[in-house]
Formats: structure tokens, C-alpha cells, sequence
């Protein structure tokens, strides 16, 4: 797992993470979605693989991913 600390909203992968949540025709050309909070990441099937892990600064991930971004308290409610 390849872990990055994400230091501006000006990120790239948090303009990608905005627009996956904004605009439903990004998702189905992404063949990405975003989805947000504990009990939804804990309840997805065990054969759905996670590409990016989003965990607040301190936090360790939950599950396992690809990618793990860990953001600062400041940015927590970026949009």
C-alpha cells in the first residue's frame, strides 16, 4: 500500500474525488465511485478491491487499498 499525505484542496486527487461526487456521468466514464463513511466501507463484499483510501490525519486505514491518503483535520470537509 502506497500511503501520501494529501497538504492542499488544490490536490488533483481531491478535484478528481469532487467531481466523482458531483457529476453522476464522471462516475459511469471513471467507472469510479466514491463512497463515504465507516459503516458503508466496512459493509462492501470482500471481492470489491479499493483503490484509494481517504483517513483523517491520525487515523489508521480500516481496510485494506492500493493507495492511502491520510488528510489533514483542516480539510475534512473539503467539497
Amino acid at each position: 500500500m502506497l500511503s501520501f499525505k494529501i497538504k492542499s484542496l488544490q490536490h488533483a486527487i481531491v478535484k478528481h474525488c469532487v467531481k466523482l461526487r458531483q457529476d453522476t456521468s464522471y462516475r459511469f466514464e471513471s467507472d469510479s465511485l466514491l463512497i463515504t463513511g465507516l459503516k458503508q466501507i466496512k459493509q462492501l463484499p470482500k471481492n470489491i478491491s479499493i483503490l484509494r483510501l481517504f483517513c483523517l490525519e491520525g487515523h489508521p486505514p480500516i481496510v485494506s487499498s492500493k493507495e492511502h491518503f491520510s488528510i489533514s483535520l483542516r480539510y475534512r470537509d473539503w467539497e
